[in-house]
This record gives structure tokens, C-alpha cells and sequence, in this order.
């Protein structure tokens, strides 16, 4: 968001933008102090409860009072009882298409209020075509109020060099070494770890790769546990690594130490940490699921997402064929920088825009 703001305001001709921000938030926004107004509400999304009271009950009262034209929401809820037109960012629609992953009452509010949300925008913004698809398809959104703005890759991501530091940082903080292949995601149930660990076996039984697997993610809903079991049952158990939550900061350094970034989500409405190992300049293997194919746009192995031995077969001929990872790195390279902040913000403004002419 810090980015897109910074975007927004540095094409910014006669209008002003207002932000409303958390507590927690406010400090992102702070070197934006003298170009946009800063609103500080009273709670974030530490406390759910408030928040959404917040968002619907006060909300439309702060963008009443400050004449907002424009009402620009980034998260897939919108305050439903504003007059103001409403530009909405549907970021994800797991509630419909995996909703266990959400659990029930999560799930159930997000049917809810993502729905009314969309019904309730003038113009709703989504991340991919496939996304564009499903929200028309599940949310009822006329395809004339749908835009579609791909996200972006921050520039933080590029190759890295030095391998002789790169090696060190990743012993230092991590105990890693290379080669090893890297999964990088939280880990929700649709994101298909158990699928790439069952792949892992097979491979490592062929003779075809004698690294490890590094996982890098947070673990909100406990699924860690049974992935680790499902390793040691399948004599892994030392070669699958648990790296955690990754600090942003460092997820540059895994993937440009990965021999091979893979993904085997089943479901994806953007596909982030595809790009940014492209960025990275690592060969990537993905799944063929959602919008995977539309944003790896022919830079990477694809695969059937519950296919563990077709996944195999895929690492085991990126790991054997030089040539082909030199390729794919190259592929890669050249896409993902095709996913700007600056595309993104140009993207919001002509919606931003479009929005406030109908008003008008």
C-alpha cells in the first residue's frame, strides 16, 4: 500500500489523497506526512471485532465528513453504508473456493460482506483474469464494473551475486546450505505443502536430488504438525526444513539460494512469491491452478496441483537439464519485471478516475 500511495502521489495533478490508517500502520505512511492527509482511526486489524464495527458504523461518517469523491478500498470489504462511490480491490476469494482453509465463521463473513461489498462498488479491481472470472462468476459483478491491475514485485528482489556471502548469511541465519529447493508460502491446506513433500520422497528415491527442501511460512491454522509427520513417515524427516516465518528481509537470500523455487498451490488468485523468485533469478515449478499460468506467463514447469509424481518428474528434468534452468532464469527474469509499481499505480488511478466521472 506504501508503494501505490507513493505512486498515486507522485502523478498527482489537482487532487489530494486522504489516508485512513491504524495505529499500527500510521508509521509506514509517515515520510507521505506533507503529501497526503493522514486519518488515524481508532483500531486496526489486531482487534477484528472493532475493526469491522469501525469499518462500517464510523467510517462512513470520517468519509462523509471529509468529502471524500473517491472511496478507494485494498483489502475486499468496503464500508457498505458510505454514498461515496466505492473503488474495490478483491484480493481473494478463498472463502468460496477453499473455505476450510478460513474456517467456518470466517468464511461465513466473507461470503457475506466481500458479496455486498462488490454489489455495493462502482467499479471492482481485480488482481488477474482468472480472479476477473470468478469474481463476475461468485459475486455477480457485471464484467463493464470489473478493471484488472496485476500487482507488483517490490524491487528489493534481484539476483544476488556473491554466492560465497550469499552462502554465509544462509548458514548464519538459517543453518542452511545449498543446493536445496524452496517452498515459500503460508501454510494454508490449498497451498498443497504435503503434495510437494510426497514429490520430495519420490525424487529423493530416484537418486535425483540429494539436497533438502526448505519451507519458509507462518503456521496459523497448526497445519505444520501433520506436514512434519507426513516427512519422518516418509524417511525425511532431515531433509524437509521448518524455517518459520520469514522476515521479509530475508526471503531475497532463500530464494536466490534455491537450486529451484516450487509451488503447488491449488488454488491462486495472484501467485506473489512466483514473481519474486523470478525476480530472483531462480527457474520456478508451479502448479496449474487459478491464475498461476496467466502470471507465469510461459516462464515456468507447470504441473497438475495433485499430481505429487508429475511434480517429481518435473523437478527431477529442471535438476538434470541445465540449459533448461539457464532458460527458465531468463524467462523469468524478463516477465517478472513486467509487474511494476508503476503499472499498479496507473492502473488505480484510471479506475480512481473512471469512478469519479460517473459521480460526477
Amino acid at each position: 500500500m506504501v508503494e501505490l500511495t507513493s505512486g498515486l502521489v507522485a502523478t498527482a495533478e489537482d487532487e489530494a489523497y486522504t489516508l485512513f490508517v491504524s495505529p499500527l500502520t500510521a508509521k509506514l505512511f509517515a515520510n507521505l506526512a506533507d503529501h497526503v492527509e493522514l486519518v488515524r482511526c481508532a483500531v486496526g486489524n489486531d482487534k477484528v471485532f472493532q475493526r469491522i464495527l469501525f469499518q462500517q458504523v464510523a467510517l462512513p461518517f470520517l468519509i462523509r465528513r471529509r468529502r471524500i469523491d473517491v472511496m478507494c478500498c485494498l483489502a475486499d470489504v468496503a464500508p457498505v453504508a458510505t454514498t461515496a462511490p466505492i473503488v474495490l480491490k478483491v484480493n481473494t476469494l478463498h472463502h468460496y473456493l477453499t473455505p476450510s482453509a478460513l474456517g467456518r465463521a470466517r468464511a461465513a463473513y466473507r461470503r457475506i460482506m466481500v458479496k455486498a461489498s462488490a454489489s455495493k462498488a462502482r467499479l471492482v479491481i481485480a488482481n488477474s483474469r482468472a480472479t476477473a472470472e470468478a469474481i463476475a462468476r461468485l459475486l455477480r459483478v457485471p464484467p463493464a464494473r470489473l478493471r484488472l491491475v496485476y500487482e507488483a514485485v517490490d524491487n528489493v528482489f534481484a539476483p544476488i551475486h556473491d554466492r560465497r556471502m550469499l552462502a554465509s548469511r544462509l548458514a548464519e541465519r538459517y543453518a542452511l546450505s545449498t543446493p536445496y529447493l524452496l517452498f515459500v508460502s503460508v501454510l494454508y491446506p490449498y497451498k498443497n505443502l504435503d503434495v510437494l513433500i510426497r514429490a520430495f520422497a519420490i525424487l529423493s528415491e530416484s537418486g535425483g536430488w540429494n539436497g533438502k527442501l526448505a519451507v519458509a511460512g507462518s503456521d496459523p491454522f497448526g497445519t505444520r504438525r501433520s506436514s512434519e509427520a507426513l516427512a519422518r513417515a516418509l524417511n525425511l524427516g532431515d531433509r524437509v526444513v521448518f524455517l518459520g516465518d520469514v522476515p521479509q528481509a530475508d526471503l531475497r537470500d532463500l530464494y536466490c539460494g534455491a537450486t529451484v523455487f516450487v509451488y503447488p498451490s491449488a488454488s491462486e488468485t495472484f501467485g506473489k512469491p512466483i514473481l519474486e523468485a523470478m525476480r530472483c533469478g531462480t527457474p520456478v515449478v508451479a502448479s496449474a491452478a487459478g491464475s498461476i499460468p496467466e502470471i507465469a506467463g510461459g516462464a515456468a514447469l507447470l504441473f497438475e496441483p495433485s499430481d505429487s509424481e508429475q511434480l517429481a518428474s518435473r523437478l527431477s528434468e529442471l535438476i538434470r537439464d541445465a540449459s533448461l534452468r539457464d532458460r527458465l532464469r531468463d524467462a523469468g527474469l524478463k516477465r517478472s519485471a513486467d509487474f511494476t509499481w508503476e503499472a499498479v499505480a496507473r492502473g488505480f488511478r484510471g479506475a480512481i478516475e473512471e469512478a469519479a466521472a460517473v459521480s460526477g
